[in-house]
This record gives structure tokens, sequence and C-alpha cells, in this order.
């Protein structure tokens, strides 16, 4: 008889422990998951509350409330058929539509302008996603929020702020942009009056209007991050350009993220960029975003949209930011020609350079030159005049044909623009007086 090897049986052994083990461990996880967990929290809250109810009727003599029956766990599944949305959103977020949860901590905190959303836009028609897009399917908040890999659609914000830029879904209904402060979108609205203040149609097309510099933005909002390039601007970080921040930040592929840092320095995110440095401040910077990703196809059904007629228009500025108060007036500070000078080169490469380039010999057939032109050798006033309030149309310089448009610099201090000027004027073998703050103070 021949004898039975028991190594094979050791090995078999192993092998059922193995997947025992396996079993288990999936029955468990498939038996807790973070949506589950979230749930079972929830119904803790509600028994808390009911049993502090029960007592405070005990103590008073008055009779018990109903006992709280726990919700049953399971998916919660909202199917917005006509924006051809399906969100899972409230499995999590259970107490969205409860005001009793208006201080509570994230998932239950009730949403915020509950009668406005409810009314106007409710749940069951309109979804999550479709206002704050994400990942509506997903039943984990990394899984939801979209920030993972290959996710194109992230919420619109970031991962501290989830909802900083979801005003730009407000446009996708509200078609009148001259209401949108009015509507409950004054971050959209600023954002549409930067692009107008900062002409950034001059290099950009709009739809059918605008130039053709830079990329067309008509449907920015609709890119997804391979078509943008996201290696410099990690070199960019790592280099130190955007500070302490940049260094810290945690960097996902994401166009919202592309955007931020190149608004803050465009050409450190962008090879070769000739957009300027605007210095935007953080909240501008917020509402450009903003208004940037709502620049997307339309897509909800003709119903859905309106046109807000019965709406005042209010102002754009007062709702974004209180005013501050006004200045006390200041004479212009006496500058000597070398302070001109000196301070004017700091403020064109800041403001001017990425155009007209440090040499100031410009682009050829984009943006003027400088150096010898007419212009910047010509009469003081007319050459303030162009700083101070911008040029806009064709222009002929050293001979030569430019079309664009140059934004006003009417931000810029006294001494500022007439330093900038002053340099403009006396560099590159440049031969023209130089400007003084209290001439630009009198062009005012």
């Amino acid at each position: 008889m021949k004898k039975i090897d028991l190594s094979v049986l050791s090995w078999f052994a192993t092998l059922a422990v193995v997947l025992v083990v396996l079993f288990g461990l999936a029955t468990y996880l498939d038996t807790n998951r973070e949506w589950m967990e979230t749930q079972h929290q929830y119904n803790d809250v509600m028994e808390g509350r009911w049993e502090k109810a029960r007592l405070q009727a005990e103590s008073a003599h008055q009779p018990a409330p109903a006992a709280y029956a726990a919700e049953p766990i399971a998916i919660h599944q909202i199917n917005a058929v006509d924006l051809r949305r399906v969100d899972r959103c409230t499995t999590c977020h259970v107490g969205i539509d409860d005001k009793s949860f208006a201080n509570a901590n994230q998932p239950f905190k009730t949403h915020p302008n509950l009668d406005l959303i409810t009314l106007q836009h409710p749940s069951e028609k309109y979804g999550c996603t479709s206002c704050h897009h994400g990942q509506g399917m997903a039943t984990t908040a990394e899984g939801a929020h979209g920030f993972i890999h290959k996710w194109d659609y992230p919420m619109l914000g970031d991962r501290e702020h989830l909802t900083k830029y979801v005003q730009a879904s407000c446009a996708q209904c509200h078609v009148d942009p001259t209401k949108w402060a009015a509507i409950g979108a004054p971050k959209l609205a600023r954002g549409a009056q930067i692009v107008k203040e900062k002409n950034c149609a001059s290099c950009h097309r709009f739809g059918t209007e605008g130039g053709s510099i830079g990329p067309e933005l008509t449907y920015e909002g609709d890119k997804v991050p391979d078509q943008f390039n996201f290696d410099r601007l990690k070199d960019s970080l790592e280099a130190g350009t955007y500070g302490d921040e940049g260094k810290k930040a945690h960097i996902h592929d994401d166009i919202v993220t592309w955007h931020y840092y190149h608004f803050k320095n465009p050409q450190a995110v962008s090879s070769g960029s000739v957009m300027p440095n605007f210095g935007f401040s953080d909240d501008d910077l917020d509402a450009l975003i903003t208004y940037i990703m709502s620049r997307q196809h339309r897509v909800v059904p003709a119903e859905y949209t309106t046109d807000d007629a019965k709406i005042k228009a209010v102002a754009v500025q007062a709702a974004v930011v209180k005013p501050a108060a006004a200045a006390p007036a200041v004479a212009p500070k006496k500058m000597s020609e070398a302070d001109l000078k000196a301070n004017g080169q700091k403020v064109f490469t800041a403001n001017c350079a990425s155009c007209h380039q440090a040499t100031g010999l410009g682009l050829p057939g984009t943006f003027p030159p400088l150096a010898g032109s007419e212009y910047t050798n010509g009469d003081a006033k007319r050459h303030i005049g162009i700083v101070l309030k911008g040029l806009n149309g064709p222009v002929t310089v050293g001979g030569k044909s430019f079309n664009g448009v140059m934004p006003p610099f009417n931000t810029l201090s006294d001494e500022d623009l007439a330093s900038v000027v002053t340099y403009e004027r006396t560099a590159w073998g440049n031969h023209g007086s130089v400007v003084k703050p209290e001439d630009v103070k009198a062009a005012r």
C-alpha cells in the first residue's frame, strides 16, 4: 500500500485556513463599509435625541415621545432623469434636508440656504452633482468628492473647501449675467466683471468674440486634466516660486488647481506665456476661477433655463466685499529721476514685461515695441493716458500695424504709474521726458 504524502494534506489545510480568513475579512469589510458606519452614527445621534427628549418629558411628567425608529442601513439614490444624473450623495449626507442639523458637522450638516435649495432646486429633480460635480455613484467620501486618480470632474472646490467654486454651476440655468449677483451667485458675477475689467477678450476668445493670442476659453470648464501640462507647475512649486504655501500644497491634477496657480503666476505654469501677472487678490482669484469653470456647454433642458426677468440686478462689487472707507487725500510723493527709473523697472517687470518683453521690443504682430516707439518718445500726456486708460483698436507703431487691447492700469498709484512711464520713456535708448506723480494725478 502506497504511503500518503502528509505534506499535501498540510498544504490543503493551510489553504483552507487562508480561504476562511479571506472569506471572513471580505464579509467584515462588506458589512462595515464607510457609508454604513456613517448611517449607524446618524441613527445613534437620533437615538440620543430621542432619549434626551424622553428624559425631559419624564421629568416634566409629560407623555414620552414616540420611540425613534432607526433608519434602515441602505444606499440612498437620486435619479435626476432630465439631467441624466444618478447621485448617492445623500447616503452619507443624511441630514442634508433637516434644519435641526444646521449646526452639525459634516456629513450631517444641513445644506446652506436650505429654503432656497428646497423650494427652487429640489434634490429629486436636480440631484447633487449637477451643481457640485464629483462622482455621484461613489459611496466613499474620497470617491464621491472626486479627488481620485483619473476622475476628471471633482467637486467644484478644493479639499479644504469643497464648495468654493460651486456658483459656477448657476450659469447653466441662469443665463442673464447681470442677475447673477442678485440670485445668490456674487462670486460668479465678480468673475465675469474681472474678465471684462482686464480685457481678457483681447487675447482669448469667448464664443464668437475675442482674440487669438491665448487659448480659447469658450468651454474652458469642460476641459479635462489631460489637456493641461502639470509638470511645469509641479517644478515651480518645488522650486519655491509660490513660497511656502506652494511647497506645502497637495497637488491633485484637476483643472481648478491648474487655473489657480496659473492666475497667480502665468509664466510659472505655462512656458512662454505672455499673460501679465495681474496680482489678483485671493477673493478675485476665487471669483475668476468660478467664472472660468462656468464656461461649459449648456446641457440642461431648455425648460430649466431662466432669464430671471423679474429679479432686479444688484451691484456686483457690493455683493462681494464691503467697500472700504475712502482714504484721505495724500499729496503725490516727491521722487527723484533715479527713484522713478528704479521703481519703474520693478513696476514694468511686474505688469508690462510679459507683453512688451524685458527688452522693450514687444512681440512682432502681437504686442507693439516700446523701444524706439513714437509713443514712448513723444507727447508725455498721450503716453500717460494710454497707460492710465488703456488702448483699444488698431494702432501703428514704427510703421507696423497692431490691433489689440491694452488694459488700463488705473489701479496703480500715481507714484508707480509715473515711475513706469518714466522708465519706458528713458530705457532701451529712448529719449522721452521724465514724468512726475503730479502729472499722473492731473491726468486722472
